[in-house]
Parts: structure tokens; C-alpha cells; sequence
């Protein structure tokens, strides 16, 4: 909240998948997957295909249902938490998954 995030929703669940966290930032509805795991590595294995449409699909359906958001754009973060790091990744499947997003 520091930053400017403002939260809409925690553990959002729908017939597509759950959401972790849903914030919004200016006209940005973004999507946050968080994990908890005891490497990096592992954290990082986390982000599959699969996993990215599951929760796009869940986010798609809860901005439906709110016309006042319809008009902003969405974002898929990532926030990989180790026993000594905290890291936000923003647009994290853009960024990291290039091409297997199709």
C-alpha cells in the first residue's frame, strides 16, 4: 500500500481458479500470485502456462462483474518470497516466460 497499490480483493475464488491478491494501481487491476518456497528456484518453477491463464480466466471474470474497471488494464505480478527475500516481480509472465505464454 506503500506504493500506491490499493487492495480490491484477498483470495479471490472463482469457477476459473483463486487469485491471491488483486490490487489496483492508477488504471492498472493487477493480479498477484504469491509464493512461499525455500529457494528461488523453486519459486520460480511456480510460473507455468497453466497457472497464467488459470488465474488471467479468474481475473477476467472478476473485472466482468465490475463495470467500473472494465475500461483499465490488467497485469499479472509475482511475488516470490524466500526465508531471506521478498521480491515483486511486475508483468511477471510477460517478462520471464516470453514465448511460453502462448
Amino acid at each position: 500500500m506503500l506504493k500506491g497499490y490499493r487492495v480490491l480483493e484477498r483470495r479471490y475464488r472463482s469457477s476459473a481458479g483463486e487469485i491471491d491478491l488483486i490490487v489496483k494501481k492508477g488504471k492498472t487491476v493487477i493480479a498477484c500470485e504469491i509464493k512461499l518456497r525455500a529457494t528461488t528456484e523453486k519459486a520460480l518453477l511456480c510460473l507455468t502456462t497453466h497457472q497464467k491463464n488459470r488465474i488471467m480466466k479468474a481475473l477476467l471474470l472478476y473485472v466482468g462483474t465490475r463495470p467500473h474497471l472494465a475500461q483499465d488494464d490488467l497485469r499479472l505480478d509475482f511475488f516470490l518470497l524466500t526465508p531471506t527475500r521478498m521480491c515483486h516481480i511486475k508483468g511477471a509472465w510477460d517478462r520471464m516466460l516470453g514465448d511460453r505464454l502462448s
